[in-house]
């Protein structure tokens, strides 16, 4: 049987919202699309508020979402399918029957038939699936890992969106999925905020109204970085 470090149940919860959160309606109603791709990829430098993003969306969701957050342990195989399917169960428990059959094994089948159990104990779901894989670039660039995401994403389920926050765009086949139009991108141009979005971050964080100059001082200084680099930033400049 394949040897699993235990599950830390703490990397498969949606972080909780911060306080002072705006949420910013014009990204969510972006990700809303997702519901039509079979890969969402958020892809931008640490700062642009990613994270705080995707779990602001993910708890308006009816649906429960899937949620996993990665390190580089999770570049092994082995380690990130007993992840992967604690994941997954934690929102369709015993949905993934055939697919937490191959950690019982004494080792893992090839790549592409685990992708193939996967994509059959999704498509079996009587409704959508959504899994969000967060820190996304702390797995290796060599790893297999990618290959099962590439194979799952070769001909996936109709029922199936993953959705993948990065620091920098992943070796996948991505160049094929924006080809196929099977691919939703959300970049530093997307998640940079708006002068708009900025004085009602201010405003929810100082419990105060702030002058239209002190909102675009602020704004052209942090040049629309993420809310929690803003916030930060406004505090440390403020003292």
């Amino acid at each position: 049987m394949v040897q699993y470090t235990p599950i830390l149940k703490t990397k498969l919860y949606c972080p909780k919202p911060s306080l002072g959160l705006v949420v910013r309606d014009r990204l969510h109603r972006q990700l809303d699309q997702s519901r039509h791709y079979p890969l969402t990829l958020i892809s931008a430098p640490p700062g642009y508020g990613k994270t705080i993003l995707a779990s602001s969306w993910a708890r308006e969701q009816e649906a429960p979402v899937a949620w996993l957050i990665l390190d580089a342990s999770e570049s092994s195989l082995e380690q990130f399918m007993g992840y992967l399917v604690a994941a997954l169960d934690n929102v369709r428990r015993d949905g993934f029957k055939a697919t937490a059959a191959v950690l019982a094994t004494a080792e893992l089948p090839a790549i592409g038939h685990i992708a193939r159990l996967l994509a059959n104990d999704i498509d079996a779901l009587d409704d959508d699936l959504v899994l969000i894989l967060d820190d996304y670039h702390l797995v290796a660039h060599g790893s297999v890992v990618h290959e099962l995401i590439d194979r799952l994403l070769n001909c996936p389920p109709p029922n199936l969106h993953i959705i993948l926050l990065t620091r920098r765009d992943p070796p996948l086949t991505l160049k094929k999925y924006r080809a196929n139009n099977s691919c939703l991108e959300l970049r530093m141009a997307d998640l940079r905020f708006r002068i708009e979005e900025t004085r009602d971050l201010l405003k929810a964080s100082l419990a105060r109204e702030l002058s239209p100059t002190a909102v675009s001082n602020v704004q052209n200084v942090l040049e629309g970085w993420g809310q929690a680099y803003v916030w930060s930033r406004w505090r440390l400049d403020s003292r």
